[in-house]
């Protein structure tokens, strides 16, 4: 829950500080809400909370931006010779970066102004992460930090294996990829990557056929109970964020799925970060692309309804007090 908690510190300090929000220009807010994050950062850095701050850190700035908490963050975290943070950090913020930079293109490509500024976020990211990698010697890591700015700096992709894997893709191979990709302390952006990386080496039609076993699998924690659960845990919860804890679910793997399935009360005691991965619905998308140099045409899906009993947040409290104890949601009794 670290990403979750560093918000609520961010809004505990300006509650101290008795900051009116709502009364004041949006201008006035932004700089308070910096001050507050600036301080709370420094807090969780003396404190340690090095994982908490680099899932808050590849989430929150999922485009561009935090520039300056990233640079103080793999820092200290160099300075401790913590490889593996270090390339969790990088990894996270350039992942996210690329993706929202687009298709890549080469150097000489006419861009808008936006598409410029996200470029050079991009190569920031890339070019600091090489630094890194070299200053601690992981040669390794550093050739294939290399290799992909060379890649991008040129407009060109990551090549797919030269020929796909063969099999036919079902549910059990969707399982076998799925818990393949998973990594203790790994970020959603990680595990997406990897998992796209792995797509890569099939066929389109067998890539296309993942995607459409995403969304079945998706569907059958579609249930209000277990929005109760992110809602609750969240602190609030959108549709759209609905999905992407159902896609969270799928990431913790074949046995933990089936599990939440027959028993939603079991995804709580699952989560212990914030549980949002937005990124798997694209992993399949990219890795489609790569393979066959087309965009993916859209799967038929009909967004099916809620399944269960709808509840109001004023009932949640009464209807799941175990889980909200649990996330100290208001209401709850202990």
């Amino acid at each position: 829950m670290s990403y979750r908690d560093f918000g609520d510190d961010v809004f505990r300090t300006l509650g101290q500080r008795k900051v009116p929000i709502l009364k004041l220009p949006s201008e006035e807010v932004a700089k308070h809400l910096d001050e507050a994050q600036s301080e709370v950062f420094k807090s969780w850095l003396e404190h340690r909370r090095y994982d908490g701050l680099i899932s808050w850190i590849v989430e929150n700035f999922d485009a561009s931006g935090g520039d300056k908490y990233i640079s103080q963050l793999s820092g200290v975290l160099e300075s401790q010779k913590d490889s593996g943070r270090l390339i969790r950090l990088w990894k996270g913020v350039i992942a996210n970066r690329t993706k929202s930079f687009g298709k890549p293109v080469a150097v000489a490509f006419t861009l808008s102004p936006r598409q410029a500024i996200a470029r050079e976020s991009v190569l920031w990211a890339m070019n600091e992460f090489c630094s890194v990698l070299g200053r601690l010697g992981d040669v390794e890591h550093l050739r294939e930090a290399q290799d992909t700015l060379t890649d991008f700096r040129a407009g060109r992709r990551r090549k797919p294996s030269k020929a796909p894997v063969a099999g036919k893709m079902n549910e059990e191979r969707f399982w076998r990829l799925i818990d393949a990709c998973r990594s203790p302390g790994s970020t959603c952006g990680e595990f997406a990557e990897r998992l796209a990386e792995k797509l890569e080496a099939l066929d389109s039609k067998n890539i296309r056929i993942f995607q459409k076993l995403l969304y079945r699998v998706i569907s059958r924690t579609n249930t209000w109970d277990h929005w109760a659960i992110a809602y609750i845990a969240r602190n609030g919860c959108s549709d759209d964020e609905f999905d992407y804890f159902r896609a969270w679910l799928v990431t913790r793997g074949k046995e933990a799925h089936a599990k939440v399935v027959a028993d939603y009360e079991a995804g709580a005691d699952l989560v212990n970060e914030d549980p949002q991965c937005e990124g798997l619905f694209y992993a399949a998308r990219r890795a489609y692309e790569n393979r066959s140099g087309k965009k993916m045409s859209r799967l038929a899906v009909e967004r099916e309804k809620v399944r269960g009993k709808e509840w109001a947040e004023e009932d949640l409290a009464v209807r799941y007090p175990r889980i909200c104890a649990r996330f100290d949601f208001p209401g709850s009794t202990h």
